[in-house]
């Protein structure tokens, strides 16, 4: 017979299994105990996978929300800096009636005149806080959608979390039930 390593390792592989040379069995139980540890190492693992996964989602979740807390706020100041500039324009539209109104006194000439030249200005003023109105309503309104959107992407980001999370924990529990079975084994 010719010599090879594996021969020597078949012989030594069937030595092992052999009860006559263990015959308390502890080789196999030493074996049986490495896989056990191995199955809980992977449970461990499986389980911490399980923990940042539920985190991670959570995290993505709340960041969202505040993004879209953050766009609520953004809405609601676009309306307010489009009462103040409406306030403005109306300021400025005062002004400049009660600066037509002295400039034709000062002149002399009668004060329907001077009610002609505010009435220009008045349409222009009433143009101007008409488009403004309707831009900033548009405005808020878009940033409202985009709010929306992205509460319902939190929702959506959570519910798939826990679609994963489900996963995950159907694979502990096999990882679980073949622990078990191999602790029978063992004892």
């Amino acid at each position: 017979m010719a010599f090879s390593f594996s021969n020597i390792f078949s012989t030594k592989q069937q030595a092992l299994a052999d009860d006559s040379m263990d015959p308390n069995g502890y080789g196999n139980r030493y074996a049986k105990g490495l896989s056990l540890l191995n199955r809980a190492g992977s449970m461990v693992n499986t389980g911490m996978g399980l923990y940042a996964n539920r985190v991670a989602s959570s995290m993505a979740a709340n960041r969202l929300n505040m993004s879209a807390m953050w766009q609520q706020l953004q809405a609601s100041n676009i309306e307010t800096n489009a009462a103040e500039q409406s306030n403005a324009i109306r300021n400025e539209l005062l002004n400049n009636m009660a600066s037509t109104n002295a400039f034709f006194a000062a002149r002399g000439f009668d004060v329907s005149s001077a009610e002609d030249a505010n009435i220009v200005s008045r349409r222009r003023a009433g143009n101007d806080l008409l488009n403004l109105r309707s831009q900033s309503k548009l405005d808020a309104i878009a940033m409202r959608a985009a709010a929306a959107q992205t509460r319902s992407d939190a929702s959506v980001g959570r519910a798939m979390g826990r679609f994963e999370r489900a996963g995950i924990e159907g694979d502990l529990f096999k990882q679980g039930v073949n622990f078990v079975s191999g602790l029978r084994g063992l004892l």
